[in-house]
């Protein structure tokens, strides 16, 4: 993956983890490359997405990016960086096939182990992305990148505002 800037960082990730700390960073960053391009893109659109990622760059974030960053951006991409790291971290794509990785006096979790993990961690990630998208209707005006169309008003009325929960 090409080095783009990331919102949050393999130590905020392991902050809010309940695996082991100390986790390689170099590990964890493609899982929160992968949530950021998955889910937050989805959320947030390329342009909004794009200015919070510019302000880092040239370190002026200011307050109302660093409110939608810190407050609302960094629990969802968190928890979606943790469910996407959970089959890959307990299984492996080897010569051999998919293999269950297993450490010294560790026991191995099963895939039904995993996946109800995953899915607690999907959960959370959920919860903040409605909370997420909730705050920046509310606020709108203060992230105008968040609608650039036409047909911003019509996507965002009552009657059409779905949050999808997957």
């Amino acid at each position: 993956m090409a080095n783009k800037t990331l919102l949050i960082s393999p130590q905020v990730v392991e902050q809010y983890a309940t695996f082991t700390k100390g986790l390689d960073a170099n590990y964890v960053r493609p899982f929160i490359e992968t949530a950021q391009d998955i889910r937050v893109q989805e959320v947030l659109g390329s342009k909004l997405l794009r200015r919070p990622q510019q302000m880092i760059d040239t370190n002026t974030l200011n307050d109302d990016y660093r409110e939608l960053l810190e407050e609302h951006i960094t629990p969802m991409l968190v928890w979606e960086t943790l469910a996407q790291m959970v089959i890959p971290t307990t299984y492996k794509l080897r010569n051999a096939g998919v293999v269950q990785n297993y450490g010294e006096h560790i026991q191995t979790t099963t895939m039904s182990d995993a996946n109800s993990l995953k899915n607690d961690y999907e959960t959370k990630s959920n919860f903040y992305q409605s909370r997420l998208l909730a705050f920046l209707h509310a606020n709108h005006n203060r992230y105008p990148e968040f609608c650039k169309t036409d047909t911003c008003a019509d996507m965002h009325s009552k009657e059409n505002y779905h949050i999808p929960l997957a």
